[in-house]
Formats: C-alpha cells, sequence, structure tokens
C-alpha cells in the first residue's frame, strides 16, 4: 500500500511538473477558474438570503462556508446524514443573530441543499442518461458493423 501511494504521489508530481512547464497559462487560467468556482457555490447562500429580504453576510457567510466545509470532509458519523444540515442551521443561525430572522433558518437551510445538492443529483441523472443512452446507441453500432464482417 505505501508502495502504492508513493507511486501515485510521484506521478502526481512529475505530472504537475510537466503541466507548469509546458503550458504555464493554461495552469494559472485553470487555478482562476477553479476560484471563480468556489466563490460562485459560496455566493448561493448569499443569495438566498437575499432573496428572503434579509442582508447577504457576504463575508461572514463566505467563513461560514469554508467552515462547513471543513466539516463536512471529516467523517463524523457513518455517511455524514445530517451534519452539512445541521452545520448551516447552527452557523446561520449565529450569523443572522436576531429572533426575528431565526424563522428563515428551517427555508434556507431546505433552499441551501436543493440548490447546492439535490439539483446536482438530478442534472447529474439527466446527464448521465443522455451519456450512458449515447454509449449504449454507439456500442450497439459498432457490434452491428463487427457482426456484419463476420457474416
Amino acid at each position: 500500500v505505501i508502495d502504492r501511494i508513493n507511486s501515485e504521489v510521484d506521478n502526481f508530481h512529475s505530472s504537475m511538473m510537466l503541466f507548469l512547464k509546458q503550458n504555464k497559462s493554461m495552469f494559472i487560467l485553470a487555478g482562476f477558474l477553479t476560484a471563480v468556482m468556489w466563490v460562485c457555490g459560496w455566493l448561493i447562500p448569499s443569495m438566498i438570503l437575499m432573496g428572503f429580504g434579509l442582508d447577504s453576510f457576504v463575508v461572514e457567510s463566505f467563513a461560514a462556508q469554508v467552515f462547513l466545509i471543513i466539516i463536512v470532509m471529516m467523517p463524523t458519523t457513518p455517511g455524514s446524514s445530517g451534519v452539512t444540515e445541521l452545520g448551516a442551521g447552527g452557523l446561520y443561525s449565529i450569523i443572522l443573530g436576531s429572533v426575528n430572522s431565526q424563522v428563515y433558518i428551517g427555508p434556507f437551510v431546505l433552499m441551501f441543499r436543493l440548490i447546492t445538492y439535490h439539483m446536482n443529483l438530478v442534472v447529474g441523472a439527466i446527464f448521465m442518461q443522455k451519456i450512458f443512452k449515447s454509449v449504449a446507441s454507439f456500442s450497439m453500432d459498432a457490434i452491428g458493423r463487427y457482426s456484419d464482417k463476420d457474416g
């Protein structure tokens, strides 16, 4: 196992060096686009809060998202079921603060998970179905051509 890990680390290192030497501008562009992707994801809670007519708390929301990602990445429970929801609810109840804003925590967490998790499942399933359909169609065409040559 240790040899396999060392081999993969060496492969990663050599690939990274090759990438940096041959196309540094693409590496920088990839880093920039990755940062844009993360920022867009971290803006989702602020947009939901704005949709509820509340202050967006952009800086606090970004900090909460980073903290939430760290918490969610740790395997705290089998399957980490509910950790994101509880973490988001707890963090944003602190951020929102006032008693009047607390009524929005439940709908906020529901919208947050709907957008960041369940929507990805639905969109991913649609694309996977299309990919599987095209692969199956291609495979059947290839099988048909192969069997025609034999016959």
